[in-house]
């Protein structure tokens, strides 16, 4: 029995040390577009994504009601319309210091009325995009995971992209 115990112990320092391994190849910046990183047991692949220089955590809220209002955080802004929500709601902009520029919106779940959707504009002056490409908003999961690539604006000479949510969730900067 005791042996049967150190063989299973074994086996577990040796995935225990992979996982490691895995997660300490997880922020190689000199690695390509294709990130893979170690998140809770499993393997997540950020593809598609822009890679950009952190910039610093930053978060922005307000109470937007049926007349509109906007958030702005960094360069980055979010414009409600008139007729958007039927309530005040207390809206939060949070964009996460990472090699990814996204914004995490919320209340998460929260629906515009389709006939006066809000527009989130990204800035991606710290961002490294494809020759010949040009920058789009993307819907993601927590994990970066694109999800769906809305219709977006880019204007190179501003450098930034738009693109009109339909619900608060993650938003990201692909290509």
């Amino acid at each position: 029995m005791r042996r049967s115990q150190s063989v299973y112990f074994g086996i577990a320092a040796m995935s225990a040390g992979l996982i490691g391994a895995l997660a300490g190849c997880a922020n190689d910046a000199t690695g390509p577009t294709t990130e893979i990183e170690a998140n809770a047991g499993f393997t997540v692949v950020r593809q598609g994504l822009l890679r950009c220089t952190p910039q610093p955590y930053a978060v922005g809220r307000a109470v937007i009601g049926p007349n509109g209002g906007e958030i702005k955080v960094g360069k980055n802004e979010f414009k409600v319309p008139k007729g958007s929500l039927l309530l005040p709601t207390m809206i939060t902009m949070e964009l996460p210091s990472d090699t990814v520029s996204s914004v995490r919106f919320s209340p998460e779940g929260l629906v515009f009325n389709p006939m006066a959707l809000p527009t989130v504009k990204f800035d991606y002056k710290h961002c490294q995009v494809p020759k010949g490409l040009k920058p789009k908003v993307a819907y993601t999961t927590e994990s970066l995971r694109i999800i769906e690539t809305l219709p977006s604006a880019s204007d190179s000479t501003t450098s930034t992209v738009g693109a009109r949510p339909r619900h608060f969730s993650r938003y990201a900067i692909t290509y």
